[in-house]
């Protein structure tokens, strides 16, 4: 079995015992360009912008075991999505992950599935970096979202074939979110889905992208976040959350989420997102949603209230886009201002009505 022996990272080469498995802050350094994983059939480069998470599980075990399952088995076309979405085998024929080609997401020349138009405010070929981005900046694996990284698949047959795209750990599950009631699931796993959706202005968070699992070691049903593709737009029209309707939503965040909520430090975020290559008007939406979330939070406002200020009703134009129209001309400080402008909607619309 191909185990990892060689990763580079730009000019620096560094080896590696094959029979030894390495976490990933370990294979991978800080802002590092790219690793490359070599076999004799395939070579698999994880590209920039993965290793900002220390508590990743084995981002090259989960390369390889993808590389040894190629070379016995098809990637497998999945019915589910609108873009190509592929099950990847490992040797033993088990799936081990879900690989998205770039060149395959809805609105680009391969896709597979009539090239259906991406939503508003992205490109064809953005959605690898918001997967990965979701991923990253999951922190402290909060909201559980699976494994990624951004990888380009090179292996030889008969001529070089090239696929880059996002590669995500594969989850084993029950079913998705829309098979069962929602009262059935945790607050505490809605919330923590809630805070990253907001944050990425998710435009497609729907219960067939809530994965259903049944953990031995806790009890009850656990849910697990997929599918970020339509997420970090340059507009601000589209969002849409699930569990908006949910009652979880409106149950007040508790003190520890709040915690994590005060932590979330704007600037690194977007930092990993230019590493990523996220187009700056992208990284803005999460600077405002991100803002919304923070000051909503401090405010006692629910999760459900904060969604209520980022989306459309009826295709009216939310709350936060109303803020920016009436913001529109101010340059000088300008992100404080528009902390100003949310925390008096927030007041007058929410709190002062409690």
């Amino acid at each position: 079995m191909l185990k990892i022996s060689t990763l580079r990272f730009g000019s620096l080469e560094k080896q590696y015992d094959p029979d030894k498995e390495y976490p990933t802050k370990d294979l991978i350094p800080k802002n590092s360009e790219q690793a490359i994983c070599h076999s004799d059939d395939f070579e698999s480069k994880i590209l920039s912008g993965n290793a900002s998470r220390d508590d990743s599980v084995n981002t090259g075990q989960l390369v390889n075991s993808t590389i040894d399952g190629l070379k016995l088995y098809e990637p497998e076309l999945t019915r589910s999505g609108i873009g190509g979405t592929y099950f990847m085998r490992d040797a033993s024929s088990s799936i081990v992950s879900v690989f998205k080609p770039s060149d395959e997401e809805p609105g680009s020349l391969n896709n597979p599935k009539n090239s259906i138009s991406p939503k508003s405010g992205t490109k064809p070929g953005e959605g690898t970096s918001r997967e990965v981005a979701a991923y990253l900046l999951d922190h402290e694996s909060r909201a559980c979202v699976p494994e990624t990284v951004a990888t380009e698949f090179m292996f030889w047959r008969g001529k070089e074939e090239r696929k880059c795209g996002s590669l995500q750990a594969y989850v084993k599950n029950v079913g998705e979110s829309w098979d069962m009631s929602s009262s059935r699931f945790s607050v505490e796993d809605v919330h923590n889905i809630a805070q990253l959706d907001i944050r990425i202005f998710n435009m497609d968070r729907n219960g067939g992208n809530l994965l259903v699992t049944n953990p031995e070691n806790i009890e009850g049903f656990k849910l697990v976040p997929i599918d970020h593709t339509y997420s970090l737009p340059d507009k601000l029209d589209g969002a849409w959350f699930e569990w908006m309707y949910w009652k979880q939503a409106k149950v007040p965040i508790s003190d520890d989420l709040l915690r994590y909520i005060r932590d979330i430090d704007i600037e690194a975020d977007s930092e990993i997102l230019r590493k990523l290559e996220v187009r700056e008007e992208c990284i803005n939406t999460m600077r405002y949603t991100t803002t919304i979330l923070k000051i909503g939070a401090e405010m006692g406002i629910t999760l459900f209230d904060i969604a209520d200020i980022i989306c459309r009703k009826k295709d009216q134009p939310s709350a936060l886009e109303t803020i920016c129209i009436q913001m529109k001309g101010i340059e000088e400080e300008y992100w404080k201002q528009f902390e100003v402008y949310v925390s008096k909607y927030i007041f007058v619309n929410y709190v002062q009505n409690k």
